[in-house]
């Protein structure tokens, strides 16, 4: 169980560059980067925009590995488990939202 609490998070971090990696050929080469309240869009951007997500959430995961075994505390260690999840769970929504935003804007 040790080894899944240290190299799940960082496994999970891979799942936003997967999604991306995969729905890049069919994303147009222009893109909406921010809607305003109202759901207009207000500013376009490349496509390769869609990669700073993943490339952080990879970042945060291996920063999040290397504070767990950097400074292993078992008392600490479903704590840091469950939130290291929920950090990177969170990416991998916004992750999926931005990319499935940008398809069913273009009808793809």
């Amino acid at each position: 169980m040790h080894k899944v609490r240290y190299l799940g998070p960082l496994l999970l971090s891979l799942v936003p560059l997967a999604l991306t990696a995969v729905l890049f050929p069919s994303i147009p080469e222009s893109i909406p980067a921010h809607w305003n309240f109202q759901g207009n869009v207000t500013r376009y951007g490349s496509r390769h925009e869609l990669w700073i997500m993943p490339v952080f959430t990879i970042l945060a995961g291996v920063v999040w590995y290397l504070m767990r075994i950097k400074a292993p505390n078992d008392d600490n260690d479903r704590a840091f488990f469950w939130s290291s999840i929920a950090m990177i769970g969170s990416f991998i929504a916004v992750q999926a939202w931005t990319v499935f935003r940008t398809l069913a804007h273009f009808g793809g």
